[in-house]
């Protein structure tokens, strides 16, 4: 009996260490797919973190351009503030030319309606 016992303790040790193996293949297998998901993780970090890169670009961007765009406005203002103001003679001069050939076509319509009349 002692021989039949040391077979079926060989058997059981053999299964047992054939479970043994299938389950370290098994454990392998899983940790290939964990460090997959963690090396897909890694990847995922980098993009979202050059795409946080991009947009503080972007909003470095678009700030300069609301800057240099009022700064452009505030010397548009003053341009036409000190243009208005340089040309506001040449434009009183050029009013008073227009009433006077007004005032001139005035008299010749009238002096050719009285010319008319008689």
């Amino acid at each position: 009996m002692h021989n039949t016992e040391r077979r079926e303790n060989r058997g059981y040790t053999g299964g047992i260490l054939a479970h043994i193996s299938s389950l370290e293949k098994t454990q392998d297998q899983v940790n290939e797919k964990i460090e997959a998901t963690i090396e897909i993780t890694r990847e995922i970090e980098s993009s979202v973190v050059k795409c946080e890169e991009f947009e503080t670009d972007f909003a470095t961007g678009e700030a300069d351009s609301i800057k240099i765009s009022a700064l452009l406005q505030f010397d548009t203002v003053g341009y036409v503030t000190v243009d208005g103001k340089l040309l506001q003679p040449y434009v009183q001069n050029f009013r008073k030319k227009i009433e006077e050939k007004r005032r001139a076509r005035e008299q010749i319509t009238m002096t050719a309606n009285r010319t008319e009349r008689l």
